[in-house]
């Protein structure tokens, strides 16, 4: 995996010069997204996934960036409480 030697930034940069070199793949966008929430970066990594529907809606990616939304926006909801963000970060919603 990319993430394996923890430079982040590396890897952010790879998947968006990926992104940019061809607009109409949806596999950097996703798994920018999934690098969002590792971050706690409920927002943008919302924005990724729907970017991902936006390209192909009818993709087998887009079928788990909508499970990803459906789970997001729980844990967006959830996050707004002291309670809710423990929740996330221990149980994972």
């Amino acid at each position: 995996m990319l993430l394996a030697d923890g430079d982040r930034e590396k890897v952010r940069a790879l998947f968006e010069e990926a992104a940019r070199a061809d607009p109409t793949f949806a596999a950097p966008h996703f798994n920018l997204g999934r690098l969002d929430e590792t971050e706690e970066q409920w927002d943008s990594a919302l924005s990724r996934f729907q970017k991902v529907l936006e390209i192909g809606s009818q993709s087998r990616i887009a079928a788990k960036a909508r499970e990803e939304i459906t789970r997001l926006e729980k844990i967006r909801e959830a996050w707004k409480t002291p309670e809710g963000k423990q929740r996330v970060r221990y149980d994972i919603i």
